[in-house]
């Protein structure tokens, strides 16, 4: 189905909010990586004023308990695995989740796994509407990540296993299962 704009409307709308330092209380967040903290608390505002990443939050009143970044990015096709490299260009356009991060108080409570399918259905909505990319790819922090992304279908680069992909076409199927 499609509406008057052309966009398909068969894709569930994103549950996260755009953040805004104005509205949601990021002083008190913690996940137990002070990077990821401190990336929220001091940088995110700048970098989506810079125009670097966006960032999109789960929030219970205004305090966020979760998060994730997106920016463009490219990679080169071999830095892919051979079979999300198949036939791709030298250069491939990609989303990056740049940043992604649950508090401690909620850590344990599928918030992750909805936080991600949040960001996967993000990134479907924003191929169907503008700019496509071929690849979501993500850099785990630590081998828990690794661990995480990988039971959600990301797979490593052959030469650095925290560098993990997602084929566009991965996500879509994830996001528009039943």
């Amino acid at each position: 189905m499609e509406t008057r704009t052309g966009l398909s409307t068969s894709l569930p709308s994103p549950r996260s909010v755009a953040y805004s330092p104005s509205i949601h209380d990021v002083n008190s967040f913690d996940c137990g990586n002070e990077s990821l903290n401190t990336w929220l608390i001091r940088d995110a505002h700048h970098a989506r004023l810079m125009g670097a990443a966006n960032t999109y939050v789960f929030a219970r009143d205004s305090h966020v308990i979760a998060y994730y970044s997106l920016s463009a990015h490219q990679l080169q096709s071999d830095e892919l695995p051979t079979r999300l490299a198949h036939g791709a260009p030298l250069a491939i356009p990609a989303y990056l989740i740049g940043k992604f991060a649950v508090t401690k108080e909620v850590q344990n409570q599928m918030i992750g796994g909805s936080l991600l399918i949040d960001a996967l259905l993000r990134l479907c909505r924003a191929s169907e509407g503008g700019p496509s990319a071929r690849i979501i790819t993500v850099d785990a922090i630590d081998d828990a990540a690794i661990n995480f992304y990988r039971k959600n279908h990301f797979v490593s680069s052959p030469t650095d296993q925290k560098q993990m992909f997602m084929k566009m076409s991965t996500a879509r199927r994830i996001v528009t299962r039943g």
